[in-house]
């Protein structure tokens, strides 16, 4: 199993009190499902652990917490509202524009799928399968990434897959398309597609947190300098192929510095929470 979906063995409180970061479905987690019968041990589609303790992220692409550990850590954390009831889907250009944008607004798409992939009606969950399909090929991720999110829309339209099944399927594709990036479409294009969905996750998590009742300890949810410092070492100016930011680049830069002065706080508040989500939420909608 890849080491990205290891569990720690921390407790929650333990990670609540280090400078822990966020990751990104009872919104993302598998479903509940009725009992079946036992399927053989080749057949049955095992769900990949998630990480709830993500004080060790950040050293590597690897390590960048994915969509599924975001909503995972919220939920420890006892902040349990249903993100498809937060997100406002945007009509996000993947075709014919800089390919750098493209990868954010990817992840962007990737986060939506995601975290509402329980509740998403059949429809909708086809049409971001569809917009994710078309950024990743616009970008460069291949055609057996192209290929797998075909088979997996047509296994949503035909009813042939639970949404457990889906879930494992969409995560396996994600692993896949950052492997098929990072050959073929520069060293730029996963940490971009990465920071568009840490940065929708980030506001809609934003957004949970000043709608819960108690926010508790979930501010420091929020309190992520290592995965910040990663995307800045990574979303920068470079030579050759990478060449000069774009002015939303350098905006998105920017962003991600003033979430950084603010995520190396020792203990954050829910005014932390809103300075953050003001932030996200006016780089999101230029994109």
């Amino acid at each position: 199993m890849n080491e990205v979906y290891r569990r720690s063995n921390q407790s929650l409180l333990e990670w609540l009190v280090l400078p822990a970061l966020l990751g990104l479905f009872l919104t993302a987690c598998p479903p509940a499902e009725d009992p079946v019968e036992e399927e053989t041990p080749a057949a049955k589609a095992e769900p990949p652990a998630v990480r709830t303790d993500l004080s060790e992220l950040a050293a590597s692409r690897s390590l960048v917490p994915s969509p599924t550990e975001i909503q995972e850590a919220m939920m420890q954390a006892g902040v349990s509202i249903r993100f498809d009831k937060l997100i406002k889907r945007r009509n996000l250009k993947l075709t014919d524009d800089a390919k750098d944008l493209v990868a954010l607004r990817s992840g962007i798409v990737l986060a939506d799928l995601v975290l509402t992939l329980n509740h998403s009606e059949k429809d909708v969950l086809l049409k971001d399968l569809e917009s994710l399909r078309t950024g990743l090929a616009t970008i460069g991720a291949g055609d057996d990434v192209e290929k797998t999110l075909v088979a997996i829309g047509e296994h949503v339209k035909a009813d042939a897959v639970s949404r457990q099944e889906l879930w494992v399927q969409v995560e396996e594709m994600r692993e896949a398309a950052y492997g098929e990036l990072e050959h073929e479409a520069g060293s730029r294009m996963v940490p971009l597609v990465q920071a568009g969905s840490w940065l929708e996750a980030t506001d809609l998590l934003c957004q949970a947190i000043q709608n819960s009742e108690q926010a508790g300890a979930a501010p420091n949810l929020l309190r992520q300098p290592q995965v910040v410092k990663y995307f800045l070492n990574r979303i920068k100016a470079g030579t050759g192929e990478e060449g000069e930011l774009s002015p939303l680049l350098t905006l998105a830069r920017g962003t991600l510095e003033q979430i950084h002065d603010i995520a190396t706080k020792e203990e954050l508040t829910v005014e932390d929470v809103r300075r953050i989500q003001g932030l996200t939420s006016d780089l999101l909608g230029k994109l």
